[in-house]
């Protein structure tokens, strides 16, 4: 299995890679990373070229100190750099949770890149009282968390998570319903819920 790096946005950012054929894009969560994807990049080998990004600031990833409220936007515009970088003109994503929420973003802004989304573990709206309990959950700190944490990013894990939790906060204060994004070419803004399947264009 490859685990190369590339250059976007002027960050490095790596990933993992294995098998040949047409491109398949799996995004983790944000507080994931390829790492936790060796399984699918192992099953979905035998009929794809099958690539699991770690997003900036995770996993081996170049971090970020400060995660911007256009992070998922951000993330969705270094996706299609990756799949430029591979030599492809376009791909499948499969995408969990954040994940999920960058494949929509790209299949929204970067159309022509993508031919098919499978976005797993979302919903179209989050009420505040889920924000909190899931913001909650994550205080906790378990033994399982700290691990599975450990794994994904390496000895920094807090920084990661707690860099991640902030965006999530900061998010959910504003309503937590949708980010905007700007499509440069066609002039349109358009919206997907960052946590759903629901994308609307004006």
């Amino acid at each position: 299995m490859g685990m190369p790096d590339f250059v976007s946005n002027g960050h490095r950012l790596h990933y993992r890679e294995r098998g040949r054929g047409p491109l398949l894009l799996i995004l983790p969560g944000a507080t994931a990373s390829s790492a936790g994807h060796g399984g699918e990049l192992a099953y979905f080998s035998r009929r794809y070229r099958a690539v699991a990004l770690d997003f900036l600031g995770t996993g081996q990833s170049e971090r970020l100190a400060f995660w911007p409220d256009d992070w998922w936007e951000q993330a969705a515009s270094d996706a299609a750099r990756l799949i430029e970088h591979l030599g492809y003109e376009e791909c499948m994503v499969m995408g969990t949770s954040g994940g999920a929420a960058v494949a929509l973003l790209l299949a929204i802004v970067h159309a022509e890149r993508v031919r098919a989304v499978v976005a797993d573990s979302v919903v179209e709206h989050l009420p505040a009282e889920r924000w909190r309990m899931n913001l909650a959950d994550r205080a906790r700190r378990s033994e399982e968390q700290i691990r599975f944490w450990r794994r994904m990013h390496g000895d920094d894990w807090e920084q990661v998570v707690e860099a991640d939790t902030d965006l999530l906060r900061r998010f959910a204060s504003r309503g937590g319903d949708c980010c905007t994004c700007s499509d440069a070419s066609s002039g349109k803004a358009e919206s997907a819920s960052v946590y759903g399947v629901v994308a609307h264009v004006h």
